[in-house]
């Protein structure tokens, strides 16, 4: 498989990382629905994303060991097909009528866990 070494600067938040204290980076964006759009539009949309089964860097990079003794860690680049989009793709929604803090509170519990090593880190 393809590997190439982390940058320096990705490679140091690794190392500062702890399993208390994740230091990967999210974001909330809020978004409607087209106007029109059918009551299954987001099932169907969902749908539509699972069906790919090829994806492109960073999507498809997972961290790799220390190669050849360097201390930085590598990317290993993953084959199509290779990427549990189960995993990494969920659909998640708020309890009606569901305001800020319940999406507060969700986005706080999903981005308090650490993101799992050994699969591509995003989700």
């Amino acid at each position: 498989m393809d590997t190439r070494l982390l940058a320096l600067n990705d490679a140091a938040w690794l190392y500062v990382e702890t399993p208390t204290m994740p230091m990967h980076v999210a974001s909330l964006a809020i978004f409607a629905l087209p106007d029109g759009a059918a009551d299954s539009y987001l099932q169907d949309l969902v749908a539509e994303w699972r069906q790919h089964l090829r994806f492109l860097p960073p999507f498809n990079l997972r961290l790799k060991g220390q190669v050849l003794g360097v201390a930085i860690p590598a990317w290993e680049v993953l084959p199509d097909g290779d990427i549990d989009l189960d995993y990494h793709l969920r659909h998640s929604a708020l309890p009606r009528p569901g305001g800020e803090r319940d999406l507060g509170i969700l986005v706080s519990r999903l981005h308090s866990n650490p993101l799992d090593r050994s699969r591509p880190l995003w989700e």
